[in-house]
């Protein structure tokens, strides 16, 4: 009888009091959001690429790291090519004048935006039960200065490869 209904409530619950799993630290919403502003979407694919190799979600979540770099090339090539050899469209005249750079700094920040909200929105529930928990997010600023800074030699990298052909 002992076997089937434990008299001691702590041995019924000790196995799974014994195998929880607190949540890893991760770089914070609001890091994330500032590397994708300042840095682009090269810059962010980096640091959310580190951010979920520390959670343990880069196998799981690779795909996305994959599929945003090959559409964050294609999309920063685009803007690069209309805005070097062609009149850009009247809107955006409009709105940034014949200041081209401006223009398109601005476009490339707004798609690192879109990115950063592309690849947080799946791991939202790992940051929300973290904050939750009381657990405090890693420092991200060295990180984050570099994957910015990474994100610019690449970004210089992809338009002197356009420039060439």
């Amino acid at each position: 009888m002992s076997d089937q209904r434990p008299e001691n409530r702590e041995e019924l619950l000790a196995p799974v009091l014994g195998e929880t799993q607190l949540p890893v630290p991760a770089y914070s919403t609001g890091a994330q959001f500032l590397t994708a502003f300042f840095g682009g979407p090269f810059a962010i694919i980096l640091f959310s690429g580190l951010n979920a190799y520390h959670m343990g979600r880069s196998k799981i979540d690779g795909w996305r790291y994959v599929l945003a770099m090959i559409t964050s090339i294609i999309i920063v090539a685009w803007v690069s090519l209309v805005f070097q050899g062609v009149s850009p469209p009247a809107w955006i005249v409009d709105l940034f004048g014949d200041d081209t750079g401006r223009a398109v700094k601005w476009a490339v920040r707004g798609f690192g935006l879109l990115v950063w909200l592309a690849l947080w929105l799946p791991n939202r529930r790992f940051h929300r039960a973290a904050e939750i928990m009381g657990i405090d997010p890693r420092r991200p600023w060295i990180p984050a200065l570099i994957c910015i800074a990474a994100a610019i030699v690449m970004q210089l990298a992809l338009v002197s490869i356009l420039n060439v052909t």
